[in-house]
């Protein structure tokens, strides 16, 4: 599967598992600094925050700053069985997670790292 056809499946998931949106961008598009800054903007839009929270959401840690909001960094994750990877992100009530398929050969490699006696 070539690099330009696939793409990176963006989703918001509200409480009681609700699909807020999904949307679809090809992989080319977006680098993974740009896939986990929207993962917080998306959360930090979904939870409703007031403005200063969401600003405050995106500073960094200094001594005598305003708190932080409870908005992390997001995770990476990787999925072996449905040939998935990428990175989820949890807000008080809605979480965000964006994935892109991998390759047959890809996931076979990963799975002799993790277990090179059985390979």
């Amino acid at each position: 599967m070539s690099k330009s056809k696939r793409f990176w499946t963006i989703e918001v998931i509200g409480r009681g598992g609700d699909l807020v949106g999904r949307y679809d961008v090809p992989l080319h598009r977006l680098e993974k600094s740009d896939v986990t800054e929207l993962l917080k903007a998306l959360v930090a839009k979904y939870e409703n925050l007031e403005f200063e929270a969401v600003v405050n959401s995106f500073l960094n840690n200094r001594k005598g700053g305003p708190l932080k909001y409870v908005i992390g960094e997001p995770q990476c994750f990787m999925n072996l069985e449905k040939a998935h990877v990428g990175y989820y992100l949890f807000g008080p009530t809605v979480y965000a997670w964006a994935r892109h398929s991998i390759s047959a050969e890809a996931v076979e490699f990963v799975r002799k790292i993790r277990n090179p006696v059985a390979a």
